[in-house]
Formats: C-alpha cells, structure tokens, sequence
C-alpha cells in the first residue's frame, strides 16, 4: 500500500553520482591499459577478476566496478587545484591495489564467490591467485611511481599545508 504523501519520482534503487562518473572513462582506459600485458593466461585472471571477461577470457557486458577509489583521488586532486589528469596514475593506482587486496582477502577467507561469481582462486587455484593478485601490487606500486616529482603531480605542490616542504 502506498503512503498518499508518496513522491511518485522516488526511486529506490542506488544511482551513480554524476561526480564519479564524470572521470570513469578515463580510469576504465587507463587500468585497461595498465592490465592489458604480459602473458595471456595472467591477463584472463586480472581481467576476469575486473569483471571485463569471462573464465574463458571471453568479453562480459557491463563487466568492472564503479571505481569509487580513483574518482575520489582525482575530485581530491581537482580540489587543491590540481590537474586530474596528471594524478590519473595515483587513482589508478588505487584501485590496483584495492584489488589485489580483495585477491588476496578472498584466498585468505576462503570465499568462493565475489560479485555474483566464483573467485580467482575458486576458479584457478590459489597459486595462481596469488601470483594475479601480486602481480597487481607490483603494478600499483608502478603507477604510483609514475606521481613523484618531475611527473607533474608532486606531493608537495599539490597539497596546501604539507609539512614536507613550501606549497608553490
């Protein structure tokens, strides 16, 4: 039964706000970009993980998260007058190593399903998993390398009141 004082244009279902999506894209192509090398066989694993593809490495439709992490670094990023673009490799970063942690989570607990699937170790084995989500470390730890100084995002210029040296 309805309430009479009911608004008919509430929905209940959770949207994405228009602030996470604005840079989407962009993250979405960057961590493509940085997942998409090595041998085929570790690319399936990082990529089904990513919900891009299935267990045969076959596409999945509407595959990949909201990527929640990089948006809220490149907003950060844009609110002490940053470029978002130049912090696009911390922001992707982030959500490297947001998922290797869940790789690694899912071993550890022993749980067999994320995001309506079997895990990358239900499916591959934990040796394998282990392996896909170090490997994702080791990428993140990548791209953050690309932000310290000379890459045009120093930690120093870009957050006013750092303790570390002069804000320019």
């Amino acid at each position: 039964m309805s309430s009479p004082h009911a608004d008919p244009t509430l929905t209940l279902e959770p949207s994405i706000p228009e602030a996470v999506l604005r840079h989407q894209a962009a993250v979405q192509e960057a961590l493509r970009a940085g997942l998409t090398w090595g041998p085929l066989e570790l690319q399936t694993l990082l990529h089904y993980h990513l919900g891009w593809v299935d267990q045969g490495g076959g596409p999945v439709s509407g595959g990949g998260g909201k990527a929640l992490r990089p948006a809220l670094c490149l907003f950060a990023c844009e609110a002490v007058g940053g470029i978002a673009a130049q912090a696009l490799p911390a922001a992707v970063a982030l959500e490297v190593i947001h998922n290797f942690s869940l790789i690694h989570d899912d071993i550890q607990d022993e749980d067999q399903e994320r995001r309506h699937r079997p895990t990358v170790w239900a499916v591959w084995g934990k040796p394998r998993a282990l392996v896909a989500g170090n490997v994702m470390r080791a990428l993140a730890d990548t791209d953050r390398a690309r932000t310290r100084p000379g890459s045009g995002c120093h930690p120093q210029r870009t957050v006013p009141g750092n303790d570390r040296g002069p804000v320019s």
